[in-house]
């Protein structure tokens, strides 16, 4: 009889099964600018160690969901000691951190998410940056009213308090464009916003030229004189010269010759006033005829 003898060798392979990691953000919408954030870390298995990462750099690590972070802005840790759900508190948040977030497990598991942090109105501004603009009627000139928003803010412009406009660019080219201006910047998700005021002068002109009152010819009638006085205040008045300064004979001689029979007349004259006259020899008057 034949025996045959069969070895049977049992290989174990040692096969190391890696969990599932989800890591979320606490809320997963977005962060806000400078307030606090958590990034919660989910996993199926059950590491001895685990890190958070920004952009696959080591921010935070656990062991036994003890930490030990390289900024005191982040503090790591198991939430209610269950190394199943981890967690990573970030204050203060900035800029920066809008970007790429993972959790890493020892055992090579790993999730990963992105972080959207939201910001503004900030820093709003003017292109060109003057608050003061000056225009010429009919040539046109652009306002844009800019700001830092994440995402992207609404902008609005309203004029004297009254007019709404929505476009972000301001045309401006025409006289009743003249008046102040407010640009509001609103971040429609934060419900937060900023103002600020532009003022504007539109010159023009001259257009047309007018009198007021709206005439061509004006007559001017003077209400004068409205009172005469005299000073002294006297009605009539009499001026009496010294005379008489010179004595003339009209016409102007001192002697003439008269012919028999002929007529002539000699006036005897003075500036006088009231003077009386007297011719001696054979007349009685200052006219006579000879």
């Amino acid at each position: 009889m034949e025996y045959k003898c069969i070895l049977i060798v049992l290989v174990y392979l040692s096969v190391l099964i890696t969990g599932q990691y989800t890591i979320r953000g606490v809320p997963e919408s977005y962060a806000e600018l400078g307030e606090n954030y958590r990034l919660q870390c989910n996993v199926t298995d059950s590491p001895s160690g685990l890190d958070f990462r920004r952009n696959n750099i080591v921010v935070c690590n656990m062991i036994n969901c003890e930490s030990q972070s390289i900024d005191n802005r982040y503090k790591c840790g198991c939430i209610n000691n269950n190394n199943k759900q981890l967690y990573l508190n970030i204050s203060n948040i900035n800029k920066q951190d809008d970007t790429t977030w993972s959790c890493r497990g020892n055992s090579g598991g790993q999730g990963s998410t992105n972080v959207s942090v939201y910001y503004g109105p900030e820093n709003i501004r003017f292109n060109p940056t003057s608050d003061n603009i000056d225009g010429i009627e009919g040539k046109s000139q652009s306002v844009n009213c800019l700001a830092d928003c994440k995402p992207e803010c609404n902008i609005t412009w309203s004029k004297d308090g009254l007019t709404t406009i929505l476009n972000n660019r301001l045309s401006l080219s025409t006289r009743n464009q003249t008046g102040s201006y407010n640009c509001t910047v609103k971040h429609i998700v934060l419900n937060k916003q900023l103002t600020k005021q532009l003022n504007v002068q539109i010159y023009y002109g001259p257009d047309r030229l007018t009198f007021s009152p709206d005439v061509t010819s004006i007559n001017i009638i003077e209400d004068g004189p409205d009172e005469l006085t005299f000073s002294p205040d006297v009605t009539s008045i009499k001026i009496i010269e010294d005379g008489p300064d010179k004595l003339t004979f009209s016409p102007d001689v001192t002697s003439i010759n008269i012919i028999e029979g002929r007529d002539q007349t000699i006036t005897c004259l003075t500036d006088c006033y009231e003077c009386n006259y007297k011719w001696t020899g054979p007349v009685t008057s200052p006219t006579k005829d000879l």
